[in-house]
């Protein structure tokens, strides 16, 4: 597409570029939901709390791949955990993918 002014086309092709990569970045699915293998309650790490949590199981938990891993441990998030959100550092062994609905 060409407007006739090649310096506002520059600007509208990188204009272009960026929207794609948003449009790209919001299809991909950055949190998967998981379950604990364990039926008992645990207390894990919080990052945001920066101490040790009670994680009720069953809970609503998603694991956020993004976020890599650390000594082991993967970087779970907890929406309703004390009607705040709360990020947590699970075992891998711990963590079971439910997938999508």
């Amino acid at each position: 597409m060409s407007t006739g002014d090649p310096e506002l086309d520059k600007k509208l092709d990188k204009l272009m570029k960026k929207l794609k990569g948003l449009g790209k970045k919001e299809s991909e699915n950055i949190l998967i939901p998981i379950t604990l293998e364990s039926k008992e309650t645990h207390f894990y790490w919080s990052i945001s709390h920066k101490m040790f949590l009670e994680v009720p199981v069953p809970s609503e938990l998603y694991l956020m791949p993004s976020r890599g891993e650390k000594e082991g441990k993967c970087y779970v998030f907890s929406p309703w955990l004390f009607n705040s959100g709360a990020i947590f550092l699970v075992s891998k062994e711990k963590v079971v993918k439910i997938g999508a609905n």
